[in-house]
């Protein structure tokens, strides 16, 4: 039973001894005169009760008091008694008495919070329990009062640290949490909520399964089973995905931690729930790169033990097809083993250039004459006999300090790449290169009339490859990206709706007066 459920009661058994001996003096056969009906009232008044009493008549003086009273309020029970309500009561003062009266007659019995005034000019608070009786004739008000100082500092307390908790819940990240453990009602949940899970708090106070239905139904049973086990097994910590309402998906670390009554039953759950996705997706990449490191150090070993017998391969190849005294199935023969020990030897640079991630020499280059270089290359070529360039550059590109021959080997894998859609795929078949200085960035821009990229967030993965007949390792891509991605730049790839886009950023850096420019 709680301490207020207990001094009701005390009260209630405080004015019922009251009543009782009214009764007895009602019954009584003496006649008596008024002045003697206040004695016998302070004849049966708990005197000596812990609950401050006083009997208080219609024009609000005081009529008897008890000890209780006395010590609460510092005056002596003579100076009471020569008091009105209003003296030491400021909330009472003369001209609202007789509605309070009233107000008492109506309802029998009242209670509410006042403020006493003790003799040292203490103001504190005090809980009035006030009860209307009649006696021959006479009106009475017995009140009871109670000194709430200490509950009402208890309250102050609470709204103080509920305020702290509130600015603190509301101002984090990470999703506050209480839940009423015998029905799993959530009692509150801090407006990260709403950010994270993309739900109205609202809407999880009315429905408990609001949180659980977000979950992805991959996890959703293993979470709910945990967080409903916690009596059992003393914790609640389960990393799960949520599926937000715009379809997007969340990974969350929520912890959960029990508040026991003085039996030890759990009755409610505290908590907080992080988003991790940016950690899940920072340590998925910290692991692919451990694999890819470790794959690199494989790849570079294995193509240096082909490169030497390759080069021969491709020598005598070579040799081979000069021979103009070969014909028909030995002049094709002859070729193709010159086009498949090209294709060979393009597999090891890409194998190569994988291996060699990370490394950048820089020298002072012009971008721009990079690329015009690069080109030039594959218009010694029959790849774009029927493939029309178009060439864009802004005259204003600074010299940058870069690794040329590295850029070299991205521009080259790019638009080799292009070539091959284009003859392949394309009923238009145009390729435009354009180069621009944006700010302190170099921008080039590669855009072909080919069908597009199936998937442009997936085009940069090692080993990923688009083409149905494989002519290299799906590395070029990948290898370029950590190309530019040395360099300090970017690499993106889009769809343009009439082609494909890739798109390379490069920083400007600045070339010292002693080095002298180059083109490559």
């Amino acid at each position: 039973m709680g301490a207020a459920e207990a001094t009701h009661d005390e009260l209630h058994r405080e004015l019922e001894t009251v009543r009782a001996r009214l009764a007895e003096l009602e019954r009584a056969e003496a006649e008596r005169k008024p002045s003697e009906d206040v004695l016998l009232l302070a004849q049966f008044t708990v005197d000596h009760g812990a609950m401050p009493t006083f009997w208080i008549g219609p024009d609000a003086r005081i009529l008897h008091v008890n000890d209780a009273a006395c010590r609460s309020l510092g005056y002596s029970r003579q100076e009471l008694t020569s008091m009105a309500v209003y003296d030491f009561d400021p909330n009472f003062p003369r001209e609202k008495w007789p509605g309070h009266w009233r107000d008492l007659k109506r309802h029998s019995s009242m209670s509410f919070e006042s403020h006493h005034r003790n003799k040292s000019g203490r103001i504190f608070p005090v809980e009035i329990f006030a009860n209307y009786l009649e006696f021959k004739g006479r009106e009475y008000n017995v009140g009871f009062a109670r000194d709430i100082t200490e509950r009402k500092q208890i309250e102050k307390t609470l709204r103080e640290s509920e305020e702290r908790f509130r600015q603190i819940a509301n101002t984090i990240e990470d999703v506050c949490w209480i839940t009423d453990w015998s029905d799993q009602r959530t009692l509150f949940a801090s407006p990260a909520y709403e950010k994270i899970w993309g739900r109205s708090v609202q809407g999880l106070y009315e429905d408990p399964k609001d949180w659980a239905n977000a979950i992805h139904p991959d996890d959703r049973q293993r979470a709910w089973d945990a967080l409903v086990h916690l009596d059992e097994t003393g914790s609640y910590d389960e990393e799960y995905r949520i599926v937000r309402p715009d379809g997007s998906v969340r990974w969350i670390r929520d912890r959960g931690f029990p508040v026991r009554d003085e039996s030890g039953q759990v009755y409610r759950v505290a908590g907080i729930a992080q988003d991790i996705t940016e950690r899940k997706r920072a340590n998925d990449v910290l692991r692919a790169a451990d694999r890819l490191a470790a794959m690199g150090t494989v790849v570079a070993g294995v193509a240096h033990e082909i490169n030497t017998p390759l080069t021969t391969i491709c020598g005598l190849a070579e040799l081979l097809a000069k021979d103009k005294s070969l014909r028909g199935k030995a002049r094709e023969a002859a070729d193709d083993i010159v086009q498949q020990a090209i294709r060979c030897n393009r597999i090891v640079e890409d194998l190569l250039g994988f291996a060699r991630a990370g490394r950048v020499s820089s020298r002072p280059v012009q971008v721009n004459v990079l690329i015009k270089r690069c080109l030039a290359l594959f218009r010694r070529t029959h790849r774009f006999d029927d493939v029309e360039i178009i060439e864009d550059y802004d005259a204003d590109i600074p010299d940058t300090m870069a690794d040329p021959y590295r850029l070299e080997q991205v521009f080259i894998n790019i638009i080799r790449n292009a070539g091959d859609i284009l003859t392949a795929n394309a009923s238009v078949k145009r390729l435009t290169v354009r180069s621009r200085r944006s700010g302190e960035q170099i921008r080039v821009e590669f855009v072909d009339t080919g069908p597009g990229i199936a998937d442009p967030h997936k085009v940069f993965d090692p080993f990923y490859t688009t083409r149905v007949t494989a002519e290299g390792t799906g590395l070029g891509l990948s290898v370029s990206l950590g190309i530019i991605r040395d360099h300090g730049g970017t690499l993106t790839a889009e769809n343009t709706g009439d082609g494909a886009r890739f798109i390379i950023t490069l920083p400007v850096r600045p070339v010292s007066p002693e080095q002298v420019p180059t083109s490559g």
